[in-house]
């Protein structure tokens, strides 16, 4: 019998004999399940098949309500052995182990540390702000009056007196008056107006009435005096004047209740009560116990950027000196503060919040704490609670300054009058007692009810060092004690040897790109032609000459000379010059005489100043509207005229008349930082920024005229 070869048969055949092959499982696999019994074809019906489930539903429901199923009693709980021979009586367990120091393992989050076996404390996380906001705003501050070695001040005689002696020796004790011999004057280091330069601390409005001054009629009259003399002069009160600002406000939201939640959790501690009430083994300068869960300062960085929030070549963060910054405006402030909402200061915390200096106008801040939905829902949650307000920020000596500090100085950190923490809760701190909380079931707090503190808190921060022109972006960093500093008790030795929780470099960037706009604006309009016969300022009878055009300038003015006395003049508003006449190749800046509102400190009031001259009287001052150290130019300009000729009929008889109206200009300026800026009447005249301020300037004036009451209290008792 030959061989049968299967390498050349599987060569030749192979393609077709695994065809036939795969085809016949394939038809065996379809016959299958058409006509496997139960499947398929041969499947049963759906009615068959809830009959069926039916009927496995009632026999299962019969067995579990027969009364053979139901325990007897005495019925032991152990399995029957003999009903169970193979596993015998024993309940099957499983082996298990606890894991007591997971920081071992380098999967340590997977695992839970058993709490009754291990107290000791880790590390919290320091958290950092959620959301927050800016805004860019001028400022006039209610200042008063020293001299530049702040060793004198302005007061007035002849008015109402500032209040008790003890009044005017807390303010000779705050501007250093007092400080004892040899102290010398009160130091007035760092600062800037708006980052040009140091903070002048003259006399500013000096001005008097019957000596040629700034104002008229009845008026108190304003010497300077030593401070050390102050308290000695009860019938004379602080002289006060305008101080211009520029600022940013930054306002953030802080989770306070994932921080304390995570104190807590890290801690062993049982509640945040117990964090709360827990005091850490540092201490102040007494040697007092400090809280452990208190924060100690935010740092803030700012970086120039363009208008659009995009990095500049070579710009970098820079820290901002808060204290050296704020401080010259605090001192000639008098420490007065604007006031917040109760409700707002309810989640203000030391360390966290900066002050906001009164301006010399009521409610001129804007309420951006209030836009941000977490801080909003926050305060949502207050509503109708009562609330232990924060502690006050009040300066005992001028030179003793924190900017972010909110409890008086005079009492500890954190502290309240009698060892009490100022709680800004909804339910009030429990005190600190006397020893550090050890661990979870020892030492004070440990059975204190819980309470619910707000879900976030405020961050604030003022920054007044900055240029008009220029764009800025804001980040953020909130630091925090170490509540682990000097203790034993901790998972690690390395916990207790910081005296603050390390930030990891974390910081909360704020969205907004704060743009400080340039404090001149031209605009190539005539606001005559606008107004038409209701117009009544700048050059209202006048024409423009032969080579000239009309346009109109708008200046944030922060001091002004009076040609009086020579003396300045602090203003921290925009004014418009309405209607300016330039010519081409001339400088656009102008120095016209315009009505603006003036502070004066002999009358405690703003007024629009009058000059008289002869039968002539005029209102206002000169006012530069140049810009330094070099002017606009104007290049060119042009101007579209439309002529239109008509006839219209008088007494009768048909008579001619054309009339000549400029329908558009454009205007080619040269800015001092050398750009060519185009402008356009048709457009400008529209501008709504332009109609705006021009309204708002307006507004101003007829409110001044009106007349201006003295506003707000002192800080030493008494009115200002």
């Amino acid at each position: 019998m030959a061989k049968t070869n299967f390498k050349k048969l599987l060569i030749e055949k192979g393609e077709k004999i695994g065809l036939a092959i795969a085809g016949s499982i394939a038809v065996s696999l379809v016959l299958t399940q058409l006509f496997w019994p139960g499947y398929g074809l041969l499947a049963p019906s759906s009615k068959e098949f809830k009959s069926k489930l039916e009927d496995m539903t009632k026999t299962v429901d019969a067995r579990m309500s027969s009364e053979d199923n139901k325990p007897q009693e005495g019925t032991p709980d152990m399995p029957d052995p003999t009903k169970n021979p193979k596993k015998g009586a024993k309940l099957d367990t499983f082996a298990t182990q606890t894991i007591d120091k997971p920081e071992k393992y380098q999967m340590a989050d997977l695992f839970a540390a058993s709490t009754p076996l291990d107290t000791n404390r880790r590390q919290p996380s320091t958290f950092q702000p959620i959301e927050g906001k800016a805004a860019f705003l001028y400022a006039q501050l209610r200042s008063y009056m020293l001299s530049k070695d702040a060793t004198q001040i302005g007061v007035l005689d002849g008015a109402p007196p500032m209040g008790s002696a003890g009044g005017l020796r807390q303010a000779a004790g705050f501007y250093g008056g007092d400080r004892g011999p040899g102290a010398g004057p009160m130091p007035m280091t760092g600062g800037g107006r708006g980052g040009r330069g140091n903070v002048n601390l003259g006399q500013g409005n000096t001005g008097n009435p019957e000596t040629g001054g700034l104002s008229d009629g009845p008026a108190a009259k304003f010497r300077m005096i030593d401070v050390s003399k102050l308290a000695t002069q009860p019938n004379v009160r602080l002289a006060e004047t305008v101080r211009p600002l520029r600022m940013v406000l930054l306002a953030a939201s802080f989770p306070y209740r994932a921080q304390l939640d995570e104190f807590r959790t890290k801690l062993r501690l049982p509640s945040r009560a117990a964090v709360l009430a827990e005091t850490s083994l540092d201490t102040d300068a007494m040697g007092q116990a400090l809280p452990a869960f208190r924060f100690l300062n935010v740092k803030v960085e700012r970086v120039e950027v363009d208008p659009q929030g995009k990095p500049l070549t070579g710009k970098k963060w820079t820290e901002i000196n808060l204290t050296e910054d704020y401080k010259p405006y605090v001192v000639l402030s008098g420490r007065r503060l604007e006031p917040d909402d109760a409700t707002l200061d309810s989640i203000s915390f030391d360390r966290m919040v900066m002050p906001r200096l009164a301006q010399i106008r009521e409610n001129q801040y804007p309420r951006i704490e209030e836009s941000l939905p977490t801080l909003a829902a926050a305060l949502a949650a207050l509503k109708g609670k009562q609330v232990t307000p924060s502690a006050p920020s009040i300066l005992n000596a001028a030179d003793d300054f924190d900017p972010l500090s909110r409890v008086p100085n005079n009492q500890q950190p954190g502290m309240g009058p009698g060892g009490e923490r100022p709680g800004p809760m909804v339910n009030p701190r429990p005190g600190p007692g006397n020893n550090p909380v050890r661990g979870p079931g020892t030492g004070p707090g440990m059975n204190l009810p819980e309470i619910e503190p707000p879900d976030h808190c405020l961050v604030r921060i003022v920054d007044v060092k900055i240029e008009p022109g220029k764009a800025y972006r804001y980040r953020v960093q909130v630091a925090m004690a170490n509540p682990n500093y000097k203790r034993t008790d901790v998972a690690n030795p390395r916990y207790a040897e910081k005296q603050d929780l390390a930030t990891n470099n974390l910081w909360y960037e704020l969205p907004d790109t704060v743009v400080v706009p340039p404090e001149q604006q031209f605009y190539a309009v005539d606001q005559k032609d606008i107004d038409g016969k209701d117009y009544k300022g700048l050059n209202a009878e006048a024409r423009p000459g032969l080579n000239q055009v009309a346009i109109q300038v708008h200046k944030w003015l922060e001091d002004v000379i009076n040609p009086s006395n020579r003396g300045r003049a602090y203003i921290g508003e925009w004014v418009v010059a309405e209607r300016l006449f330039v010519g081409k190749g001339e400088y656009a800046g102008r120095t016209p005489t315009i009505e603006l509102p003036v502070w004066v400190e002999t009358r405690e009031k703003f007024i629009v100043p009058k000059k008289k001259d002869g039968m002539k009287e005029t209102s206002g001052l000169p006012v530069p509207f140049g810009t330094k150290p070099q002017d606009a130019v104007v290049v060119d300009f042009s101007a579209t005229e439309v002529k239109v000729d008509y006839t219209e009929m008088k007494m009768e008889k048909p008579v001619k008349v054309s009339v000549r109206d400029t329908q558009r200009t454009e205007v080619l300026l040269w800015s001092p930082d050398g750009k060519l800026l185009a402008m356009q009447s048709t457009e400008d005249a529209e501008n709504a920024e332009r109609k705006t301020r021009l309204d708002a300037y307006r507004a101003r004036i007829k409110e001044v005229k009106g007349g201006t009451p003295a506003i707000g209290t002192g800080p030493f008792g008494g009115t200002p």
